[in-house]
């Protein structure tokens, strides 16, 4: 738990850093991604308006399954902005693992990619495109009779809707 005294906490304030372990993410392991390296952090808290202003970054290391050709990988995830302010703190302690567990997943990528341009696994043989070709024929989309016969909007075009007109 990343924990300070606020006792001393003065407007220079004071530096913490350190690291906790990968349980504080309270993330369960699975086949696309696992979290074992510590969390790394640097910080720096300081009283600020009646209240107590905590800033700096985190950083921990992910192991990852690529979302297109299902290699595994290591993605390095960090929160380098990180600020919060605290406040009505009530206790001589603050505690700010929360925090700093939001910051870290926040920074979790939306998508799984060993590389940008990953061209995963062939559909047809499951071939890893990234290394080598494979010789499947690439399958042909059916050619449309007409664009107008699949218009999503044909049926609504045949409506004959007549506007109404108010009485008074």
């Amino acid at each position: 738990m990343i924990k300070f005294s606020i006792v001393n906490l003065d407007r220079d304030g004071t530096d913490l850093s350190g690291s906790e372990p990968a349980s504080i993410l309270e993330i369960e392991d699975s086949d696309l991604l696992s979290c074992h390296s510590p969390i790394e952090y640097n910080l720096h808290a300081a009283l600020v308006n009646n209240g107590i202003l905590v800033t700096g970054s985190a950083s921990t290391e992910i192991n990852l399954k690529c979302g297109r050709c299902l290699k595994s990988f290591k993605y390095q995830v960090s929160s380098r902005n990180m600020c919060h302010f605290y406040e009505k703190v009530k206790n001589q302690e603050l505690d700010v693992t929360e925090e700093i567990r939001e910051d870290i997943l926040v920074a979790f990528p939306n998508a799984y990619l060993c590389k940008k341009n990953c061209k995963g696994l062939c559909p047809k043989c499951g071939t890893n495109l990234n290394k080598s070709e494979c010789s499947c024929a690439e399958e042909e989309s059916p050619v449309l009779e007409s664009s107008e016969e699949k218009s999503p909007w044909i049926e609504l075009d045949k409506l004959k809707i007549e506007p109404r007109v108010k009485k008074r």
